[in-house]
C-alpha cells in the first residue's frame, strides 16, 4: 500500500478541545440518558461540574448600564499554589515576583496576539472582600470581613481584543481577597483565592473576556534530601576534622548557602514554566471563544 495525501475529509462528529474550552457547559447538555435516570449519578455529575465551574452562573450584572457580561476563563490547574511562611517553615516555598510572572504572561499572550499595553485597569463593580483571622480564648480562631472591600484591579488589559488578567501573587495576596494570619505563620492558598476572584467577575464583570493565574508556588530540594551533595559535605567535612574549627564552619555553611541558592533558582524556573501552562490553555480557551 503506498501513502497517499488526504485531499477530502469529514470534520468530527465529537466536539474538539478547543469547542469543550468554548462552551464548558457541553457535558451538562449532553449527558447521558442513563446517567439521568440514576439519582446518585445525577448528583455526582451535578457535584462534578459545579466544581469546574461548568454550570451556568446567573449573571448578577445590569447590562444597560455596564454592557455584555464578561467571559471568563476556568483556571487552569498547573501547580499546587499552596505554600506557607512563619516560624514553623522548615522550607519555605519559593514565590513567583508580580515582575517575572507579568513578564512570562505578557509573553505567551504577545504570541497569541494579545497585546497587554494597559496595566493596573480597574473593573468596575467587582469588589474583593478584605478578610483578616481574630482569635478569643473563648471563640477560638474565625474570619472576619472589612467592611470597605477593594476594587478589582486587572494587572494587565489588551482594549482592542477587550482580554483582561489578573495574577494572584504573595505581594497582592491580601488585596485580592486572601485571608491575613492572626499568628506568626502565614498561610497562602493561590489558586483558591485566583477562583474566588475569577468567580467575582463572572458574577459582576462586563465586557472583557477575562483570566485568573496563580502563583503555582514550588518548593527547592533540601540538602539533606540529595545524596550527591550530602557526600560533598561529608568530604568537605574530612578536610577539616575538628568540630569546633572556625573555617570547618564557614566551609559548611558557605556551601550550604550555594546549594541553597542553587535549589531556588532551579525551584522558580519551574514556577515559570507551570505558570506559562496556565497562560496557554488561557490561549487554547481564547481560540475556542473567538476572541483571538
Amino acid at each position: 500500500m503506498n501513502a497517499s495525501p488526504v485531499i477530502r475529509y469529514k470534520s468530527p462528529r465529537y466536539p474538539t478541545r478547543l469547542e469543550v474550552l468554548g462552551d464548558c457547559t457541553l457535558l451538562e447538555r449532553h449527558q447521558p440518558a442513563a446517567w439521568k435516570s440514576t439519582a446518585e449519578m445525577a448528583g455526582v455529575v451535578a457535584l462534578m461540574l459545579a466544581a469546574n465551574g461548568c454550570t451556568k452562573v446567573a449573571q448578577k450584572i445590569d447590562t444597560a448600564f455596564y454592557g455584555k457580561p464578561a467571559v471568563v476563563a476556568p483556571i487552569f490547574g498547573h501547580g499546587e499554589g499552596r505554600g506557607g511562611t512563619g516560624c514553623m517553615a522548615t522550607n519555605p516555598p519559593v514565590f513567583l515576583s508580580e515582575q517575572d510572572a507579568m513578564q512570562a504572561i505578557r509573553e505567551e499572550l504577545g504570541r497569541a496576539g494579545v497585546r497587554l499595553s494597559e496595566t493596573n485597569v480597574p473593573l468596575k463593580g467587582v469588589r474583593i472582600a478584605q478578610r483578616r483571622q481574630e482569635w478569643s480564648p473563648d471563640k477560638g480562631p474565625r474570619v472576619v470581613q472589612s467592611w470597605r472591600p477593594k476594587l478589582l484591579t486587572m494587572n494587565a488589559f489588551d482594549a482592542q481584543k477587550r482580554v483582561g488578567v489578573a495574577f494572584v501573587d504573595y505581594a497582592d495576596y491580601f488585596d485580592l481577597g486572601g485571608v491575613r494570619s492572626a499568628s506568626t505563620w502565614q498561610d497562602f492558598d493561590f489558586k483558591a483565592i485566583a477562583q474566588a476572584d475569577r468567580d467575582a467577575v463572572e458574577r459582576k464583570g462586563h465586557e472583557v473576556s477575562f483570566g485568573a493565574f496563580y502563583d503555582p508556588v514550588t518548593f527547592p530540594k533540601r540538602f539533606f534530601n540529595d545524596p550527591a551533595f550530602r557526600s560533598e559535605m561529608q568530604a568537605l567535612s574530612q578536610r577539616f576534622p575538628k568540630l569546633d574549627d572556625p573555617d570547618r564552619m564557614t566551609a559548611l555553611w558557605k556551601k550550604e548557602c550555594a546549594y541553597d541558592k542553587q535549589q531556588r533558582a532551579i525551584a522558580q524556573e519551574e514556577s515559570k514554566r507551570l505558570l506559562r501552562l496556565q497562560v496557554r490553555d488561557f490561549i487554547d480557551w481564547l481560540k475556542g471563544q473567538g476572541v483571538i
